[in-house]
Formats: structure tokens, sequence, C-alpha cells
């Protein structure tokens, strides 16, 4: 690697390598992903992703607010705010006051309003309005953050941290990073995947730039006028929508993934794929290539950090001609998944990010260029008990803090404008669920549920023809 290679991958890591802190005592520069996050927001599109636990029993609120504000104590910048100034961005420390929002009448404010990190934390818990009608109590409890604040997986690991401490336990201890080159440790895509032309060996500013000359079709924009649907178009409820799979549809299609020597999230990236070719037939958009982004964790085995972003971006291009042949569609998002692994590439988009960083306004003319850069974002965090590590009992395989029991989670990563879909996977008690934000339609939650139905049946038949005869 070059001199000028390592400059960047410092530049690039800089944000994770700084040590676990009780507090911000003097600024921390935003690293090149944060300062990507925090340029690519806009008032209709805020980079904002979201982390929900479904919890029953009678939640307390006392408890619930101490329980954040111990947890906050172990995460420096969720106690931040952006400041910025000629030197660029960086953490600071603020003084607001830990951002719980229990949300109890309609007149509240919007729960899911504009969270600008430069005025105040980048993050809101949200508590929805409990139930009763017969039913256990239950609340949705929902983490909605700003990207340039840290990552799904840190989210994940905070909330443990808050059930935790709901539960009156003492959390894990946090680990120092270590300044080693990050290597991949989860199952999805962790580089941006060559072309096909490429050999393994392409240097990885090629493999980062791949973009360049293979251009993705963005999801065609529904012309069907909105329509109401029970449960869908309430307030408060959050702007996404939510397909869940319990264990037993689980089994299959994990049956039907080891039947072909693939993973799971082999699968569910290649249903995305002809959910979006079947999609755009069907809303006579224009047919071509498929681009999928995927977000992977750069953290060591059971590393554990206080929160910030350690990730990556994957790319996972395919033509339409590759949509064809499902079975070889996985095989092949299986064998380039494997490759990515093998390579450990997955700081080359970093580097990229850290020379645009470098170049004054570089990140604002790429983000706001008029493009699609990407057909749809597919993150998948894992199972979320294991990511939380609170400590906590479980019930039935239920994860259980104090007096209640978290029954259900979810989450979804942010939306671009020209991207239009993004799809979260979290893993829970043997089922998954996918959650999803899509802008394709001029009602989003009726335009998510549309998705999540097609990508359901997508599911199905892969299950259906995988397996072999």
């Amino acid at each position: 690697m070059s001199a000028r290679a390592r400059g960047y991958r410092r530049l690039a890591m800089a944000s994770t390598d700084a040590p676990p802190a009780p507090a911000i005592a003097a600024p921390v520069p935003l690293g090149p992903f944060e300062r990507l996050m925090l340029a690519d927001a806009r008032p209709d599109h805020p980079m904002h992703f979201f982390i929900e636990c479904e919890v029953e029993g009678d939640l307390d609120e006392v408890r619930l607010g101490a329980a954040v504000a111990t947890a906050v104590g172990r995460h420096p910048r969720l106690a931040s705010r952006v400041a910025v100034d000629r030197n660029g961005p960086a953490w600071a420390p603020t003084d607001e006051p830990v951002p719980v929002e229990w949300v109890r009448e309609a007149t509240a404010p919007d729960p899911w309003r504009r969270i600008d990190p430069t005025r105040g934390c980048g993050w809101r818990l949200v508590v929805l309005p409990a139930t009763t009608g017969g039913a256990p109590l239950t609340h949705r409890l929902v983490l909605v953050v700003q990207h340039a604040c840290c990552d799904g997986i840190a989210a994940l690991e905070f909330l443990g941290d808050v059930w935790a401490a709901y539960a009156g336990l003492t959390p894990p201890p946090l680990d120092e990073p270590t300044s080693a080159t990050p290597k991949a440790t989860a199952s999805s895509p962790t580089a941006p995947e060559p072309p096909a032309s490429a050999a393994p060996s392409a240097p990885p500013w090629r493999q980062a730039l791949s973009f360049a000359w293979f251009r993705p079709t963005p999801l065609a924009r529904d012309p069907s006028p909105v329509a109401a649907i029970p449960g869908v178009n309430a307030s408060p409820a959050p702007p996404y929508e939510t397909l869940a799979l319990d264990r037993e549809a689980t089994e299959r299609l994990r049956a039907a993934a080891v039947a072909i020597d693939a993973s799971l999230n082999d699968l569910l990236v290649a249903a995305t794929m002809l959910a979006i070719a079947r999609w755009n037939d069907r809303m006579r958009g224009r047919s071509g290539n498929i681009r999928i982004t995927m977000p992977v964790s750069l953290r060591g085995p059971r590393q554990r950090l206080s929160a910030r972003n350690a990730i990556s971006y994957a790319f996972l291009d395919r033509a339409e001609a590759a949509l064809r042949d499902p079975r070889a569609l996985v095989v092949s998002i299986r064998d380039a998944t494997r490759w990515i692994l093998d390579t450990g590439a997955t700081v080359a988009f970093l580097d990229t990010l850290a020379m645009l960083a470098g170049i004054r306004g570089g990140l604002a003319v790429v983000t706001r260029a008029p493009v699609c850069f990407s057909t749809a974002v597919v993150s998948n965090v894992g199972d979320a008990s294991r990511r939380m590590r609170s400590g906590v009992p479980r019930r039935e395989g239920l994860d259980a803090p104090g007096n209640v029991v978290i029954r259900a989670m979810s989450g979804v990563p942010p939306l671009r404008p020209g991207t239009r879909l993004a799809l979260g996977v979290v893993h829970y008690a043997g089922g998954f669920t996918i959650s999803c934000l899509c802008s394709a339609h001029a009602d989003p939650r009726h335009g998510a549920r549309l998705f999540l139905d097609l990508l359901g049946a997508e599911l199905d038949s892969l299950v259906r023809d995988l397996p072999p005869a």
C-alpha cells in the first residue's frame, strides 16, 4: 500500500481509534464517514436510522429515564453535538438534556422531526403510547439516530446498556479500539465488489469507484394516488413499515440457503433485487442495472466500542440479465460475498471518502449530485440480543429486562433522495424482521407496504426454487 493510501486509511479510521472516555473534554474531529452522513442530510432526507423495541409490561417512565442517562454516560458522543469551524466538524460537549420523548397525545411535537446534530444530541428515544384494550400493556420504543452520530450496531449496543441499567445490571466493559487494519466480521459483504472484468488484485480505489461506469436503475415512482390503509396512515406511527418472519419461516429460508451453500443474507439480497425488478416492471419504470449498498461493521470479533461509526459500505451490482435465473443470482452473490470477505478490501470506500473529505467542498458536491448512486440499501445487523449483550434474563427466548419483556425488534437505515428504498434486517428470538423506508410513492408508508409484499413473495419463490430436486 502506498504512503498516500496509508494516510487516507489513518484519516478514515481516526474517528474510531480514539479510546473511550467518560466525556468529550476537547473537540474530536468527525471521521470521513461521519462527515459524509452530515453532508448528505437535508430537510426531506435527514439521514436518520431507526431501531425499535416492542415491549410488554408496565414500563416505568422514571426508571427508563434514569437508565438512559446511565447508558449515555458510557457513550460520550451521545452527549455531544457537532461543532463546525474552520478546522472542520468535530464532536463537542452539549448541555442538552437526555432526549427521551413520551408521546401521549396528538398535539405533541412530531416525534419524527428532523434531528440536527449541530444544535444538540444527534438522537432521540421516542416512547409511543401504551395500548391496553384487554391485551397486556405494550409500548413501542424507537431510537431515532442521525447517522453522523453512530451506526446501527452502536445503537443496539447503547440500547443494551439502557436495558441493563433498567434491570439494575452492570453492562460489560467497553473495549479500546486497536489501530490494526479493520477486517469484516459479519456475514454480509464488506467492500465494493469489483467489476466482473476486474481481477481480484484490482486496486481498492478502482473497486471503490466502480460505480463510475455502472449506472444503477432507481426504483420507479408509483403514479397511483394516495390510498389510506387501516393502521398505516395513522400518526404517530413511525415512517417505516415492517415485515415479520417467525422462527418457522426463517428456518425455511435458512434451509433453502444452506441447500446451495449460501447464507440467509445472500437470499435477502437476491430477493431484494428480484423485487426491485418486479416493482419497476409493474410501475412501468425503466429496466436495467440494480445496485445494492450494504453497510458492514469494521469491529473485531466481540469488540464493543463506545457509540461511533465503525462501518464501511459494500456495493453489489447486477445487470438485468443476471436476474433471469434466481438460483444463479444467489450463487453469484454468495461468491461475491466470499471474495469480498477474503480480500478484506472494505477500507477502499473509506479511503475514497477520506480523499473527498480532504478536498474543500468535495463531499458536498458528491452528495448533491442529481444522480442515483444506489437502487437500494440493505442493512443486516444480525441478532439483536447478541448485539445488545445486555445480560438481562430471558423468558421463552425473549429478553426480559426488569418488569418488561421485549417482544420484537426491528430497524431500518437512512434513505437518500436518489435511492428511494432502504431495508433493515434485524434477527431476534429465532425470527427476523425486514423494515422498509420508501420514497417511490406519494404516501411513503403505503409504498413501503407495497414493496414488502413484493419482497415477501420473492422470498417465498426462492424457498420453493432453491432446494435441489
